[in-house]
This record gives structure tokens, sequence and C-alpha cells, in this order.
């Protein structure tokens, strides 16, 4: 599982904990981390709610949770961090993974601008470079939103 104590890293940039075998809860103390621009922990173990408190990440650019466990709501939240100025701004929640997780009702109508406008682009050091904007899930009658419909 993961430490809370990853939360007194409030310098960090980058964490990618992916295809780690982590389990537990995602860590208050890690997804709201200030300085924090992307956040990879897909391909765990990992299981529950994500926590609201990630809308406190006003530095996150990407966020990858899938693969995981993880089951209930996506915090509303979370759309706070998509820039109103799509794609003219630099900084801002830009890709957001959720696929192949146990996720349920409705992607918040704020993240939907990332699907949509492909001439937003992030670029980045990692695997996400030179990337358009994306909000990726499994569209089933679990979770649903933007142009997925709901059953």
């Amino acid at each position: 599982s993961l430490p809370s104590k990853l939360g007194f890293l409030s310098q960090l940039h980058f964490l990618d904990l992916s295809q780690n075998k982590l389990t537990g809860p995602l860590p208050v103390e890690t997804v709201s981390l200030t300085s924090l621009r992307e956040l990879d922990m897909s391909n765990n173990m990992l299981k529950g709610p994500i926590p609201s408190e990630i809308a406190l990440a006003t530095s996150l650019e990407v966020l990858n949770l899938s693969s995981n466990e993880l089951t209930g709501t996506i915090p509303y939240l979370l759309a706070n961090l998509v820039p109103m100025d799509l794609p003219n701004t630099f900084s801002g929640l830009r890709i957001v993974v959720f696929r192949g997780t146990n996720l349920s009702g409705t992607i918040p109508e704020g993240l939907c601008p990332l699907a949509i406008n492909r001439s937003c682009t992030y670029y980045s050091y990692t695997e996400y470079k030179d990337v358009p904007c994306a909000v990726e899930f499994d569209c089933s009658n679990l979770l649903c939103g933007c142009d997925c419909k709901c059953d």
C-alpha cells in the first residue's frame, strides 16, 4: 500500500507508481499534492473511491488511474482543474484516464472539453509527450457522460 508520508513531498512534480501491484485506497495525501503535474497510478489493485481532495492538486495536468479496482463516482470538483480557455493556455488538467475501473455515475461535465477540443495538446517529458487533450473511460451502463449515452 502507499504510505501517507508521500504527502510530505511538497515539491514533487511527477509521480509514476504504475504497475506496482499496489493495494488499498488512494491516499488523500498523495492525490492532493499541490505541485504535482503528472500522477500515474495505473495498472495496480487500488480500491475504493477517488478522494475529493484530488481537486486540491491545482497543478495537476495528467491523471491516469486506469486499470484499478476504484469504485464510486468521479469527484465533480476535478472539473475545476480543467482550464477554461482551452487550447490557449499552458497549464491545467489536460489528460484524464479512467479505463478499466469500477467507477460509476456520470463523467463531470467540466471534463468533457478535454474529449472534444483536439486542438489542445499537452507537452510532457513522459509517455504523454505531444498528446492531444483527452478524457478516456469505458463507456458502459456504469460510467457514462460526454458523448457516451447513459442506458
